[in-house]
């Protein structure tokens, strides 16, 4: 089943310099947030925190289409946030921001959201159990399937 929540936009092929923009954010974000996770995973997160970061996933996997990504968003921006780096946080929030413009322009597909579902768990696992490396890896390899997904509607 296709949910699209701006059906008009993502029909619109891209135009060279639009598929250049795609490409730049990907690649700045594929650097920011895998040092994001990797910094989460070891700090010394409060109980309040680590339950934070489950309140958000869970949010994110009980939102509806039109509330998905507002809610996914929060969760990235929540991990640069705990990351101790304002720098970093604010660099995520760029990248979402941008992402999330590209994100608008494609379906909203169920299958797709099931699996950002489980591999955010995954990434959460990882950082609550204070494995830099896998929550690093895990974050590239999410980044990356958003990516691809991005590239093969838009390109």
């Amino acid at each position: 089943m296709v949910v699209a929540s701006h059906p008009q936009t993502y029909e619109n092929p891209l135009d060279e310099a639009g598929r250049r923009r795609i490409e730049d954010v990907l690649a700045f974000r594929s650097v920011v947030e895998p040092a994001a996770a990797e910094l989460v995973a070891g700090a010394s997160l409060s109980a309040s925190q680590r339950n934070n970061l489950l309140v958000a996933h869970e949010a994110v996997n009980s939102a509806v289409p039109m509330n998905y990504w507002p809610q996914d968003a929060r969760l990235h921006a929540m991990i640069a946030d705990l990351s101790g780096s304002t720098m970093l946080a604010k660099a995520v929030a760029e990248a979402r921001d941008s992402t999330r413009e590209m994100l608008d322009r494609i379906p909203f597909l169920k299958p797709n959201i099931a699996l950002s579902g489980q591999q955010h768990e995954e990434i959460l696992n990882a950082i609550l159990r204070c494995d830099g490396g896998s929550a690093k890896k895990l974050m590239e390899v999410h980044l990356e399937r958003t990516a691809s997904l991005l590239r093969g509607f838009l390109d």
